[in-house]
C-alpha cells in the first residue's frame, strides 16, 4: 500500500518520539473496534502511541472503545489530526494526551447523527433537530411578544396588559399549535439522549486525558453549541479547546507529506497500518513468495482473528481492514 519511504520516516518519528506509529483511515463503524484492539496489541513495542486519525467519524462506541484501548494499552497516546477528523474523530481525540494538528487538519463538533426516514442521504445531524426546535420557539415567542405591544399601543392603552396578553396568547397558540402538534415527544427524547452518548463517553475519556480546558463547559461546547455538522475546527479554534495542542514538527511534517491524500481525506476503504514496524529482511522464494528471516514463507500465512499484517484478510491488500470473528474469539475488551 505504502512506499518503502513512508515505513522508512515511520521509524524515524517512532524513535525520535519513542512511540509506536499507527495510521486509521476511514469510518470509524463496527467491528474496525474489534480489529484495532489486536491490531495495536500484535504491534505494540513503544510505551507510548501515536495515531494518525483520518476519519469523516462514524459509531460513538467504536471511537470510544478505540480512544479507550489506547488509554490503557499504552502510558501515553498522542493524535495526529493530518486532515479530517470529524465528529467521533473527535470525540476519539479527546481522549488523547497530546493533540497535533497540521496546516490541513480539522476537528468537527461531536454532534450526533442521526438515522432518516424516507431519505436517500441517510442521516441528519442531531444538531439540525435542536436549532429547529429553538428557532420555533423563538418564531413563537417574538410573535407573542410583538402582538401583545402592537395591541396596547394601537389602543392607546385603553386595553389592558393582561388583556393584550390573553389575545396574543389565543391568536399565537391558533397559529402555531398545528405546527407543535407534528412534533413527536418521544422523538424529541430520544434525540436527546442520543446528545448524550458523546458527552458522557467525552468525559470518561478526558477524565483519563487531562487534556479538555474547562473540562463540562467545553464539552458542551463541541456537543451542541457549533452551528453544523460540517463546522471546521481548526488549531485556532482547537486552542480554546484542548490543553495540550501543537504543530507536528519536521519529522512528522515529511511523513505526512509521503502519505499524500492518504493523510488528509479519508478513503472509501478503511485503511489500518502500523507505520513503525520493522523492516524485515526477506528474501524470493522460486514460486515468488516471501521469506521471513526465519525462513517461514509468508504466501497465505493467517494470524490471529483471520486478517494478516496490516489489517486485510489474507490474499487481499493488507492495508485494506477486514475483519472475520473466529470461534470462541476473545478479543480484549477496551
Amino acid at each position: 500500500m505504502f512506499s518503502p519511504e513512508c515505513y522508512s520516516l515511520g521509524r524515524d518519528v517512532s524513535a525520535a518520539m519513542d512511540h509506536d506509529i499507527f495510521l486509521l483511515n476511514g469510518d470509524l463503524e463496527r467491528p474496525l473496534d474489534f480489529q484495532f484492539l489486536r491490531f495495536v496489541t500484535k504491534y505494540k513495542v513503544k510505551p507510548k502511541a501515536l495515531l494518525i486519525l483520518v476519519t469523516p467519524g462514524g459509531d460513538a462506541d467504536v471511537a470510544y472503545r478505540i480512544a479507550r484501548h489506547l488509554q490503557e494499552f499504552y502510558e501515553e497516546f498522542s493524535v495526529f489530526v493530518s486532515g479530517w477528523c470529524k465528529s467521533a474523530g473527535t470525540l476519539c481525540a479527546i481522549g488523547a494526551n497530546r493533540i497535533i494538528m497540521s496546516t490541513e487538519g480539522e476537528l468537527g463538533p461531536l454532534d450526533v447523527q442521526l438515522g432518516r426516514k424516507d431519505d436517500l442521504i441517510g442521516y441528519g445531524s442531531g444538531l439540525e433537530i435542536e436549532a429547529a426546535l429553538g428557532a420555533l420557539k423563538g418564531y413563537t415567542f417574538n410573535h407573542f411578544e410583538g402582538t401583545m405591544l402592537e395591541i396596547i399601543s394601537k389602543s392607546d392603552g385603553r386595553v389592558s396588559v393582561n388583556t393584550a396578553a390573553q389575545i396574543a396568547a389565543n391568536l399565537t397558540v391558533g397559529l402555531f399549535a398545528d405546527i407543535y402538534s407534528q412534533i413527536d415527544p418521544a422523538k424529541v427524547g430520544e434525540i436527546a439522549r442520543s446528545m448524550m452518548i458523546a458527552r458522557d463517553y467525552g468525559a470518561r475519556l478526558a477524565s483519563h486525558s487531562d487534556n479538555l480546558k474547562g473540562g463540562e463547559d467545553s464539552l458542551s461546547l463541541l456537543v451542541s453549541s457549533y452551528c453544523s455538522h460540517s463546522f471546521v475546527i481548526d488549531f485556532r479554534e482547537a486552542r480554546k479547546i484542548f490543553n495540550s495542542l501543537e504543530r507536528p514538527d519536521d519529522k512528522l511534517s515529511a511523513l505526512q507529506m509521503a502519505l499524500g491524500r492518504c493523510a488528509l481525506f479519508p478513503e472509501p476503504e478503511t485503511i489500518l497500518e502500523c507505520l513503525s514496524k520493522p523492516d524485515v529482511a526477506s528474501k524470493e522464494n522460486d514460486d515468488g513468495s516471501q521469506n521471513d528471516e526465519k525462513g517461514n514463507s509468508s504466501e497465505n500465512q493467517p494470524t490471529e482473528g483471520g486478517f494478516t499484517e496490516g489489517g486485510g484478510k489474507n490474499g487481499e491488500d493488507p492495508s485494506r481492514s477486514t475483519y472475520e470473528e473466529p470461534p470462541d474469539s476473545s478479543a480484549p475488551v477496551g
